[in-house]
């Protein structure tokens, strides 16, 4: 039972998250799912550790957090130092260039799913037996 209530709390979470209105806990609020780097640079800290609480939930429910991972989390409380962990690796991946005209080059085409979905794989958290059985679908 504790564990419908987890993926319930859990779904619930990143459906109020995709809508910033409903902000009020660490994990709500993330409206970077679709966004690219630069956007990323602009946005605010909680807004980028909500993102990444929002992409570890989806990867959660798609089966693609591997065991070990998966065997430390037992609340949503559980995946925010790996949602802050995530949005500091992608701030170093998408770090500013001084020159405005620079940055907008190097990372105007970034996407930052891309990026934490790579970091999620980097960390060692990700599935990969399942992530490269749907790969050969």
């Amino acid at each position: 039972m504790n564990r419908h209530l987890f993926f319930l709390t859990l779904a619930l979470s990143v459906i109020y998250s995709i809508n910033p209105v409903f902000a009020g806990e660490w994990y709500e609020g993330g409206t970077l799912h679709n966004a690219n780097a630069l956007e990323w640079q602009k946005a605010t800290y909680s807004n980028k550790i909500a993102t990444c609480g929002d992409f570890l939930a989806r990867y959660m429910i798609g089966g693609l957090l591997n065991k070990s991972f998966l065997s430390k989390i037992t609340t949503v409380d559980d995946f925010k130092p790996y949602a802050i962990q995530l949005a500091n690796g992608i701030d170093t991946a998408f770090i500013r260039l001084p020159d405005d005209n620079d940055n907008e080059l190097k990372y105007k085409d970034d996407e930052v799913a891309f990026s934490a979905g790579a970091l999620i794989m980097v960390y060692g958290w990700a599935n990969l037996e399942e992530i490269a059985k749907r790969g050969k679908q």
